[in-house]
């Protein structure tokens, strides 16, 4: 099954490092919070979103 394209709008504190991205989606998605705040702020959306989606369509967490 292809997802379309998800597109986010989210708010930080400051502009987010990219090379910290990865790492900070994993985290939460591993239900932690990330560190540093701005990073934080995006991997919380994306995870938010993830979750949201795997409910839509009946799953649970695939990442584990």
């Amino acid at each position: 099954m292809t997802q379309r394209p998800l597109h986010l709008r989210v708010e930080a504190p400051a502009a987010p490092e990219p090379s910290l991205l990865r790492a900070a989606i994993a985290t939460r998605l591993a239900g932690r919070a990330f560190p540093s705040h701005a990073e934080d702020a995006v991997a919380a959306r994306v995870a938010e979103a993830v979750r949201e989606q795997l409910a839509d369509r009946g799953e649970g967490r695939p990442w584990h």
